[in-house]
């Protein structure tokens, strides 16, 4: 067996959920095209969005540096900053619940880094209501090469507040900024929403550029010597507190059939009797979406005796541990077998 690292003693749990960017429930390593809107393209992890003209890729890619999976924003439509507009970088979340582990304490963490612009990056934590921001930047010296970028940040049990969808911090990485959002103020906290030191570089100005971040860690007062990586399963039941499918793994919604539920109408009628438990309880009520299996489409389910869709107009009793009522825009008959897969989306 290979002996621990330095003999060092044994990392706190990670309060960053999938921090080896092994876990992509919604998109399976498919490619996320994003603008001006943020969005998620892998479990907790977002590309932040711009309000200036360049696009990206974001994906979940083959990692690096002893790491199966990374995370990458590639430029598809370059653009050049101007006065007050900001790019795009790799956000995710903390909830608010995970948070009081390291609050009032250092939030010591680290992850690997790799792009093809050299320069001062910018690494943002931000309150989760926005009201306070803590901008630091990391120097990265050389092309195409795997950096690591170690920090430690004083985090004041008053920075950690929580947002309205429950997030307590957020951490950017990689988001240059010209204006409003960018500060010279770096390495202690202030108030106001920011992502980026004044200095970050403008990475989106060429098709092709990257950044790319993997082994993401934090937890308090010390960064381990090699990262607690969780077991595949206890790593997948944190991220479904967020986000599940009933899809198996490796399929994305919309796929045809992967694993769909069955239910028999108990009568003629648009009332279905769906007991569905999700796999964890999920951070909120979360908004569920059906698909039918035979075609992909969602907001319907399949009827299996006839061959047809049918649409749904409600999805009732819905709860954070699962929900158990479809109604469907027209009857089916008592004879009838209702298939369907389903998505349940509680993200922060």
């Amino acid at each position: 067996l290979r002996p621990m690292a330095n003999d060092a003693a044994p990392a706190m749990d990670n309060i960053f959920i999938n921090g080896d960017m092994a876990i992509d429930q919604e998109n399976e390593g498919s490619a996320v095209s994003v603008t001006t809107t943020t969005k998620y393209f892998l479990d907790m992890f977002l590309c932040h969005g711009a309000n200036h003209g360049a696009v990206v890729d974001a994906q979940r890619v083959e990692g690096f540096g002893g790491f199966g999976m990374a995370a990458k924003l590639t430029v598809t439509t370059a653009d050049t900053l101007a006065s007050n507009e900001y790019g795009h970088g790799i956000k995710t979340f903390v909830e608010y619940k995970n948070c009081q582990v390291v609050a009032d304490r250092y939030l010591a963490f680290a992850f690997k880094f790799k792009g093809n612009v050299t320069g001062t990056y910018s690494v943002a934590l931000v309150s989760g209501d926005g009201s306070n921001s803590y901008v630091t930047t990391f120097a990265y010296i050389t092309a195409d090469a795997v950096q690591v970028v170690p920090m430690m940040v004083p985090l004041p049990a008053s920075k950690v507040v929580a947002g309205a969808t429950g997030a307590g911090l957020a951490m950017y990485i990689g988001v240059a900024a010209i204006g409003a959002k960018a500060t010279d103020t770096l390495d202690e906290w202030q108030a106001g929403e920011f992502f980026s030191a004044t200095v970050a570089a403008d990475w989106e100005t060429t098709i092709g550029n990257y950044i790319a971040v993997t082994g993401l860690y934090g937890g308090a007062d010390l960064i381990p010597a090699e990262f607690p990586f969780r077991a595949n399963i206890d790593e997948l039941l944190r991220c479904q507190r967020y986000y599940c499918k009933s899809y198996r793994q490796g399929f994305k919604p919309g796929a045809l059939w992967a694993g769909s539920r069955a239910t028999r109408v108990p009568s003629t009628d648009a009332y279905i009797s769906t007991p569905i438990s999700f796999p964890a309880t999920m951070r909120s009520v979360p908004t569920v979406t059906l698909y039918s299996p035979a075609t992909g489409n969602s907001g319907y389910v399949r009827n299996g005796s006839t061959s047809s869709d049918y649409a749904v107009s409600l999805i009732a009793s819905i709860g954070d541990c699962g929900f158990s009522t479809v109604v469907l825009s027209s009857p089916a008959n008592d004879t009838n077998v209702i298939i369907y897969q389903y998505v349940a989306d509680a993200r922060m």
